[in-house]
């Protein structure tokens, strides 16, 4: 009883979470401005550049810390996009 609740709390969660996460990318993409529908792509990328370049041996005053703090945020980001795009996907489907 106790896991069958905890089960459909834990399905609720998701489906708002991965509606929230649709409702952003959607409202991103009727902007007109391309700055306004790329920003966050362009700000992953120039994370990801800044943690290539630390690794390079480029950035001398990036203590490795702060290089594996970015790296945190590029996967956090990588993953928001992945999974906001699966649902994305799946709500086009389920609207079928």
């Amino acid at each position: 009883m106790k896991i069958e609740l905890a089960k459909r709390v834990a399905d609720d969660d998701l489906a708002e979470v991965k509606a929230a996460t649709s409702a952003v990318i959607s409202a991103s993409e009727t902007r007109d401005g391309w700055l306004q529908k790329n920003w966050r792509p362009v700000v992953m990328l120039v994370m990801t550049g800044l943690v290539a370049l630390h690794w390079l041996g480029l950035t001398p005053d990036m203590h490795r810390d702060e290089a594996q703090a970015l790296m945190d945020i590029v996967k956090m980001g990588l993953g928001g996009y992945i999974i906001g795009r699966s649902a994305e996907k799946v709500a086009k489907v389920l609207r079928r």
